[in-house]
């Protein structure tokens, strides 16, 4: 086996109760000389597999921890029934506990939570060659994700039952795939599961939660879907307010239609306009040669002339399609004032990267939402003293979604063009409405043939109607009379 790079080969052996003694294995540990482990070795005319060796976990009689032997333990002695500072001989109890895990079994049971955890980091020290330190980090950090990622599993199957789903949530994930800086063992778990599970990731790359320390933005808020809700849903973040907290809001809108922006939109920029030229160029080309009688072409023509003009003189720029936030009643001066120098201060120091003015930066926070709340507090107050027994309770919903933000506007219906004739009065519309629904459900549009037929049975009804009217009518008097008599 020299040639295919083995220099050590020993036989493994086991214990073997019956006969309490130590017997050999089938098993070989081969050493090889090469930085990376091959498949299979060939063995006279047989092929077999190989497969990486992790020793079992090596486990103190003194302290009853792993890594180290009891000959080289400084550790206080540790009872391995039930965790006590006395010899294990000397223990009657009948309820051990273990020391390293707490659970109810003895420190040596061979499968207590806290072996199998060095088990796997002796693994991980075989196959990326790290210290036993640096292994048990990963080992531990995997395990504190593996919770997040079944209780996911858990709640995808039950919703998976319903067809459609959303989950979102502060997963505290960081990964590459969603914007992060860096990639942890909680992103890697939680992306292996999304990538297995075949969901949709809605985040766009944009920090949700801003550092306190640093000021830096982090995407630790996910939001999920399933694949056929993914192309009905806008998912943004309004990195504006924070409303207090250290995480922005974020932003989910849902539509059975979906959802088409055109960020290509313009604007007449009036700051970088030529007035000069605009007003020269108008009393060129306008004159009263262009009204006439006819209003509808005035108006066109003087509207296609003045855009022609305002085109040459006044520059275009790209539309800001973000949306505007929403008018509080509460909002004071001393509220804009305080934000303002809030956000000076948060510039500075994410510019400058000081201590002192991260410290500045936290004061100015705190002195901001401290503002914010005493405005609602004041706010509602004097609201809630100005109701009285006439106020209406719609009128107190309606004044408590305007103070979060909640605004309501008004359906106006567009301009009605019919036979040539634009209609922009409501009322104008509505007669429009009504009169073409009369000519559509009229009489006037059936044929004389079921006008005929119509006019019959109509006739034919009405004939029993009226006689059982005039039957009921009798009866009713014959009944009044005998009762009198």
């Amino acid at each position: 086996m020299k040639g295919q790079k083995v220099s050590k080969a020993t036989r493994l052996t086991y214990y073997d109760k019956n006969s309490n003694t130590r017997k050999t294995s089938r098993s070989v540990k081969l050493i090889f000389d090469v930085p990376i482990l091959p498949q299979t070795i060939n063995i006279g005319f047989n092929s077999y597999k190989i497969k990486l060796y992790v020793p079992n976990p090596i486990q103190c009689y003194k302290c009853q921890g792993y890594g180290h032997m009891a000959g080289n333990c400084s550790n206080k002695r540790k009872c391995r029934k039930c965790g006590e500072d006395h010899q294990s001989n000397e223990c009657n109890t009948e309820s051990p506990k273990c020391v390293n895990c707490k659970g109810d079994h003895p420190s040596n049971y061979k499968l207590c939570p806290s072996r199998e955890q060095q088990k796997q980091a002796l693994k991980v020290v075989k196959r990326d060659n790290i210290t036993l330190h640096e292994a048990n980090k990963q080992v531990k950090a995997k395990a504190k994700a593996r919770p997040v990622v079944q209780q996911l599993e858990a709640e995808h199957t039950d919703i998976k039952k319903e067809g459609k789903f959303l989950l979102c949530g502060d997963f505290n994930a960081h990964h590459t795939m969603w914007g992060g800086k860096h990639t942890d063992t909680k992103g890697r778990e939680l992306f292996s599961f999304l990538e297995y599970k075949d969901i949709v990731l809605l985040n766009d790359g944009t920090g949700t939660r801003c550092n306190p320390s640093t000021l830096e933005l982090a995407p630790i808020d996910l939001s999920f879907c399933n694949s056929s809700l993914a192309s009905k849903i806008t998912w943004s973040v309004d990195l504006t307010s924070s409303y207090g907290s250290d995480h922005h809001v974020v932003n989910i809108n849902f539509s059975h239609k979906q959802i088409l922006t055109d960020d290509s939109e313009s604007v007449y920029n009036y700051k970088k306009a030529d007035w000069e030229a605009f007003s020269s160029k108008c009393n060129e080309h306008l004159s009263p040669d262009m009204i006439s009688d006819n209003i509808e072409e005035t108006c066109s023509r003087l509207t296609n002339k003045i855009l022609q003009i305002a085109g040459e003189c006044i520059p275009v720029k790209l539309k800001n399609n973000k949306p505007k936030k929403p008018q509080v009643p509460w909002w004071t001066p001393e509220c804009t004032k305080s934000v303002k120098e809030r956000n000076i201060c948060k510039n500075r120091a994410q510019h400058t990267g000081f201590g002192t003015d991260f410290t500045i930066y936290r004061e100015k926070e705190r002195a901001c939402r401290k503002t914010i709340k005493a405005a609602q507090a004041m706010y509602w107050e004097s609201y809630c003293n100005s109701l009285n027994n006439d106020s209406k309770l719609s009128d107190v919903w309606k004044k408590v979604k305007s103070m979060l933000g909640k605004t309501f506007k008004k359906l106006n219906l567009p301009t009605l063009l019919y036979n040539n004739t634009k209609y922009e009065c409501t009322q104008d519309k509505a007669d429009i409405l009504a009169t073409n629904y009369a000519q559509v459900s009229s009489d006037d549009n059936y044929s004389d043939n079921f006008k005929s037929q119509k006019q019959d049975i109509e006739q034919k009804e009405y004939s029993k109607l009226l006689h059982y009217y005039i039957r009921i009518t009798l009866i009713v008097i014959m009944n009044h009379i005998l009762c009198k008599n």
